[in-house]
């Protein structure tokens, strides 16, 4: 079972027994896990690559951006494309399948054991995006894959279905009939050549762009489940002709549910998952098919074989070798950095609201905290952060700086220092007065930054995610080369990709930067109901000035930082090459491997750990990690409320009275007309 920021947990029977990143797959967060229908491995779908449990040798092995760990010497390998894997799909000669959340689909092949990977990207030719049916698949954001019984490769994006027939060498797609108004009402409207299709042709396409599962029934037929369309069943995967919509059975979700997954069993009971209405859960649909005794017999031999199965193994930390060796890999790869540079990191689901000292040592944007305008917690000299939205949408359309909820302990809103309590706020870019197929308008982020390599995090909050049009929120972060017409912005590549999905838990998304120079950040909005955006966090990572030089403010000279520690003599030979290791990652003035860096990192940090290093080392790297433990909450809380008695107190001295802003009364009050 997969976790949002707790890895995975087995059941063998007996008990439960969890599998975080110091001890199982790399990544926190899970979006999916396969079996291998050949060897039985299974393979997990993080927000850190691909994990690899092998049963038979009893070991794990990861895949990511980086490469393979433990370092393949015998075999002609490529990395993956891209960390964040959304879905995993087997083929039945062991062919792995893997869509990705915005790069696409790998293909992965058994005879080389996994080590070359095939991508298959969207075409990007001019007004491919216009087209309702075509070759290829016809977006990089996959939601689902399926491989059916005859061979069939099935894949769900966010903009319609592609099918290939032929083991990904070709694919087919169909659009949804949404398709129509999202090409009427894109940024730069339809091309001169482009045709509304006719009444035939809307009546070909698919119910919904946006499909979120898919599933194969014992009678070969093929399950699709759409964001707002609900579950349809189409004809067996040899027969379901990819112009005419699936028309067996249409199954409305009733009320707020998004279906995510959907499990066909054999005695006619099909198993929905999703949430919506407040709560997740699942639903059933029977539809009569035969088989149920057959199924009962394998679901008892099952469990009897479970019931009598050894928990998997924990993850071995890395030798000593292993270590100089994928330093090796790391500092041979090094590159000057070059001004304008640009790349994205990923996620953090674990940090949750608490960013103070971790994110945002340089500047932070704490978005709408005091609407109608901003808290800025920073320095103010060596950043700058911006907030607007695009052009496409009415006359006068501005950013809306929204707070919900005054004061709310919930650890996923962020902590707000200047005040002493978390808030609920966020800009909101006012899609909601329009209709889910117009593109935008969107939030552009502008941000400068001085000399030096420099992290960027933008901290994103679905509070109310799974009620009403609020559980559609699904965007595209793209962060592009400046300019000064947005136009011109807008058509530009994007230096860099990710998307936030099912965020109701908080996540962080970094990226990358260096300057000087100035950047655009846009959030797009991505067919949703509109789009959020709590935070902004800006630190420096090397150049001019180091982030642990630097005080925080608003903690009125309250420290809280990293731990820091000294190379001992007494350490062990591992846990000094750990060091190294961890260290060669440390950007400086050249590139240093930036995709294998937080893996490496894991890395050493298991060995930390499993050489018993001194607590201050493991708490350092730790925090570096945003690995937290209960106790990490707790020194966090408690710094939060010294840090916050500090600054009253000093700014009671300064005016013998507690300033009118710190009041909540006083922001209640404010709040009548602040909202727009």
């Amino acid at each position: 079972m997969g976790h949002q920021f707790s890895g995975v947990s087995v059941f063998n029977g007996l008990t439960w027994k969890n599998y975080p990143s110091t001890s199982g797959p790399l990544g926190e967060r899970v979006f999916d896990i396969a079996c291998d229908p050949i060897g039985g491995d299974i393979w997990i779908a993080t927000n850190l690559g691909l994990s690899r449990y092998s049963d038979q040798s009893r070991s794990w092995s990861y895949l990511t951006r980086g490469g393979w760990f433990p370092v393949r010497d015998s075999l002609e390998t490529t990395a993956l494309h891209v960390d964040e894997i959304e879905a995993l799909a087997f083929a039945d000669d062991g062919t792995l399948y893997a869509g990705s959340k915005t790069q696409g689909l790998g293909i992965g092949k058994r005879n080389d054991d996994y080590g070359i990977w095939q991508s298959v990207k969207a075409p990007t030719s001019s007004n491919f995006s216009e087209k309702m049916t075509g070759r290829g698949i016809p977006c990089d954001q996959i939601n689902d894959v399926l491989v059916a019984k005859d061979g069939t490769v099935f894949v769900a994006t966010v903009r319609g279905l592609a099918r290939s027939k032929d083991s990904g060498v070709t694919w087919e797609f169909v659009r949804g009939r949404d398709a129509i108004g999202k090409v009427k009402e894109s940024f730069d409207g339809p091309s001169s050549n482009w045709r509304e299709p006719t009444n035939i042709l809307r009546e070909m396409l698919l119910p919904e762009d946006y499909i979120t599962a898919l599933a194969e029934d014992d009678e070969g037929r093929i399950w699709m489940a759409f964001r707002i369309e609900g579950l349809f069943i189409g004809h067996e995967a040899s027969k379901l002709n990819l112009t005419l919509k699936p028309d067996e059975l249409g199954i409305k979700t009733q009320g707020d549910c998004v279906i995510t997954d959907i499990l066909p069993v054999s005695d006619g009971t099909t198993w929905v998952g999703g949430y919506g209405n407040g709560t997740p859960g699942l639903q059933k649909t029977d539809i009569g098919l035969p088989g149920a005794a057959s199924v009962i017999a394998k679901t008892d031999i099952a469990q009897n074989h479970l019931a009598t199965s050894t928990m998997p193994t924990e993850a071995a930390p890395p030798s000593s070798e292993q270590l100089k060796q994928l330093r090796r890999i790391i500092e041979e790869s090094k590159i000057p950095f070059k001004v304008g540079f640009g790349a994205y990191i990923g996620e953090d689901w674990s940090t949750k609201g608490d960013w103070v000292g971790r994110y945002g040592r340089g500047n932070a944007m704490l978005c709408a905290m005091d609407a109608p305008m901003d808290h800025v917690v920073g320095y103010g000299t060596h950043y700058s952060i911006r907030g607007f939205t695009g052009s496409n949408g009415e006359k006068g359309e501005a950013l809306r700086h929204w707070c919900h909820k005054v004061r709310w302990d919930d650890r996923r809103v962020l902590y707000n220092p200047i005040i002493g309590y978390r808030r609920q706020a966020e800009w909101d870019d006012h899609a909601e007065a329009y209709p889910l197929t117009h593109e935008g308008p969107d939030i552009w982020v502008e941000v400068d930054v001085h000399e030096g390599v420099h992290e960027v995090a933008l901290y994103f909050f679905n509070k109310d995610g799974i009620t009403g049009r609020n559980r559609l929120r699904d965007y595209l972060i793209e962060l592009k080369p400046y300019a000064e017409n947005e136009r011109r912005a807008y058509n530009s590549d994007p230096i860099a990709r990710a998307r936030v999905r099912e965020f109701r838990g908080g996540v962080y998304h970094t990226f990358v930067v260096t300057g000087p120079s100035k950047y655009w950040i846009k959030v797009a909005c991505n067919d949703s109901f509109n789009t959020i955006l709590s935070g902004i966090f800006c630190r420096p990572l090397a150049g001019e000035w180091k982030y642990e030089d630097w005080s925080l403010p608003w903690m009125g000279g309250v420290s809280y930082a990293a731990p820091r520690t000294q190379v001992d003599s007494t350490w062990s030979e591992t846990l000094r090459n750990a060091h190294d290791l961890w260290n060669s990652t440390t950007p400086n003035t050249e590139q240093n491997a930036l995709e294998a860096s937080r893996p490496a990192r894991l890395l050493a940090l298991r060995t930390a750990i499993a050489e018993s290093a001194p607590p201050s080392l493991i708490d350092a790297w730790r925090w570096e990690l945003k690995a937290w433990s209960s106790k990490d909450r707790k020194d966090f809380d408690e710094k939060m409320a010294a840090g916050f008695a500090a600054v009253k107190k000093k700014t009671e001295k300064l005016s013998r009275q507690t300033p009118e802003y710190l009041h909540e009364k006083y922001f209640k009050k404010k709040l009548d007309g602040a909202n727009e």
